[in-house]
């Protein structure tokens, strides 16, 4: 946190996961929220369960007091589709809990070719922007947002094992092929630079994620 302080070409920090020794694993998820604020980075956005939707919003209420601004202005949570399409019992609940308070659940997806996409690159591709539709349809209805943002985060996994495969080309083709759809679509685009075609950590890594 430090170190990105001091770089002038960094704009934020975001962290997602925070297993701090001694912490209670059950409310890992609001601590975590508090370490981010303490320190200045932007909480992950992760939920876990229905069960932990109202302590978050009261914690979010109590931060936003703290701050003098609207919750809405500082909340930031995700929920993500089950591939292939589907919109999970769970995920909707928790997405219709806040919408009900005026609270925007913010909807991803995080797929993996060989394990809930298509195996083929085509293919996956195709299930990834159909996903991405649905998701600019849902905010259109709830929300009134016109928009439509293709996420380059389409993992592999080896479908003997069920583990994810670093060093494999089709993440770095998967964020090619997504951002010439997006460009040709005009849409927001983001992409996962955390996945790169290097087999070990090395300097190939490190180039490819800058």
């Amino acid at each position: 946190v430090k170190l990105c302080e001091q770089l002038p070409d960094i704009d934020g920090i975001t962290m997602l996961g925070c297993p701090i020794s001694g912490m209670n694993r059950r409310e890992q998820m609001l601590e975590e929220r508090l370490f981010c604020w303490n320190y200045g980075v932007a909480p992950g956005g992760s939920i876990w369960g229905a069960e932990y939707c109202e302590p978050l919003y009261r914690l979010y209420q109590a931060y936003a007091e703290l701050q003098k601004t609207d919750i809405t202005q500082l909340f930031h949570a995700t929920v993500f589709l089950i591939s292939p399409l589907c919109f999970g019992r769970e995920e909707a609940e928790q997405f219709l809990w806040f919408y009900d308070r005026d609270i925007r659940l913010n909807l991803g997806v995080m797929s993996s070719i060989g394990g809930s996409a298509p195996l083929l690159s085509a293919n996956a591709m195709a299930l990834h922007l159909a996903e991405a539709l649905f998701i600019g349809l849902v905010n259109f209805f709830f929300f009134g947002t016109a928009h439509v943002t293709l996420a380059g985060n389409l993992g592999t996994m080896d479908i003997k094992t069920g583990t994810f495969k670093f060093g494999r080309p089709e993440s770095v083709f998967f964020n090619n092929a997504v951002a010439v759809l997006s460009r040709h679509l005009g849409t927001d685009l983001y992409l996962h630079t955390g996945l790169t075609d290097a087999a070990v950590p090395s300097q190939q890594a490190a180039f490819e994620k800058a």
